[in-house]
């Protein structure tokens, strides 16, 4: 039980990664950046920097549970 959660736990990473890079995909082609405003911009760089920082913790947590 233990080694099928271990094989499968970048799946709860890359599942999440996924529909983030989706949803992220429709906004950008419904028009999202193509106002040229800094206020999107900035929202969009945001967004990214939270996105990478919890994946990190995800990653680094995982890493965590492995060594123990």
């Amino acid at each position: 039980m233990k080694i099928s959660f271990q094989k499968l736990r970048f799946l709860f990473i890359l599942i999440p990664l996924a529909l983030f890079i989706r949803f992220l995909d429709l906004e950008i082609m419904s028009g999202f950046l193509a106002t040229n405003e800094t206020n999107d911009h900035f929202k969009y760089m945001a967004l990214l920097v939270a996105v990478v920082a919890v994946l990190l913790g995800v990653v680094l947590y995982f890493e965590k549970k492995t060594e123990e």
